[in-house]
């Protein structure tokens, strides 16, 4: 059915604001719409209580009984959608331009389009600024992928996809952690041959993580992207769109990864307090990262070795 559903996975963040903002100029167009809201297991009853009094009339709200991660809760949302065209955001959005919806909907023709998000250029407080720093270095990548002609990494912060291109290509539900649902997505996408067109209409991000958080969600993103490595059918193309796996076969053919698990293992206490601390070095982050997957290799092998020994 020709219209637009808005679908907005809730976590710990009241929407309030960007409901009605979202509202506001879909109404002024005139255009069949509804929003979707999925709150999956707030811990902030502050924040649940707030999102259920916008409830009503084309504002559907619902609550998991569990947390069931991001893949599984914007899949649930492309199901109950009522309308061809879904337009995803992160709950932490703010919409910064009063012709937001307007230009998603003169694309709708497109099969996904891509908006982004963009970061307050100022430093926030420095307990925030590793997230912050990160994503200028990743913003400025980006920017060197571009101007190399190489391939652009797909985004789920904010964007509009047809609703049986989602149905038939859905986010991986096997990853219920933090972090690389939108690589591995984007290169289902690409296999497919299913054009993702980027435009410029961003949303900014409000919440940034303290510098604790963030590194622990790091973590798990590390963790969750050695699950897709170890995955026979997956390997080879996540390996050519991450640039960390690109690290890791490196030292691998320069057989130095023992050595870098040996650094690492001696040196991780004083990273993670720089990481942790209130001038974070981005650079570090990028040694941290690769030295906590070549540890979650080495520990997943020894763990299966032990388990094929012979009992005594």
């Amino acid at each position: 059915m020709e219209g637009i559903s808005i679908n907005i996975p809730v976590y710990n963040i009241d929407v309030t604001t960007l409901v009605k903002e979202i509202t506001r100029q879909c109404q002024f167009l005139a255009m069949p719409f509804e929003v979707n809201l999925i709150d999956d297991c707030s811990s902030l009853q502050t924040c649940k209580e707030a999102n259920r009094s916008i409830a009503g009339g084309n504002i559907h709200y619902s609550e998991q009984s569990q947390n069931m991660g991001r893949s599984c809760t914007r899949n649930q949302l492309a199901r109950q959608s009522a309308y061809e065209h879904l337009l995803y955001m992160d709950c932490d959005s703010k919409i910064i331009a009063s012709d937001f919806v307007e230009k998603y909907w003169g694309m709708r023709h497109l099969p996904i389009v891509v908006g982004g998000c963009v970061f307050r250029q100022e430093p926030p407080q420095e307990s925030q600024l590793l997230r912050w720093r990160y994503e200028m270095y990743c913003i400025r990548h980006q920017k060197d992928r571009e101007s190399q002609a190489q391939a652009k990494i797909f985004r789920s912060c904010n964007f509009m996809i047809d609703r049986e291109v989602l149905l038939s290509h859905p986010f991986n539900e096997r990853l219920t952690k933090y972090g690389h649902e939108d690589t591995l997505i984007g290169i289902e996408f690409e296999k497919a041959g299913i054009a993702v067109t980027e435009i410029n209409n961003p949303v900014l991000t409000t919440d940034i993580d303290p510098n604790d958080q963030f590194l622990a969600k790091s973590r798990n993103a590390v963790e969750n992207l050695y699950s897709i490595y170890t995955t026979p059918a997956l390997t080879h193309d996540i390996t050519t769109h991450v640039t960390l796996l690109k690290a890791l076969k490196l030292v691998e053919k320069t057989h130095t990864k023992e050595l870098y698990r040996l650094l690492f293992s001696a040196t991780r206490s004083i990273v993670e307090k720089n990481l942790k601390g209130n001038n974070p070095c981005i650079y570090l982050l990028q040694w941290y990262k690769l030295g906590h997957l070549i540890t979650t290799e080495h520990e997943a092998i020894a763990k299966k070795q032990a388990h094929n020994m012979p009992a005594c």
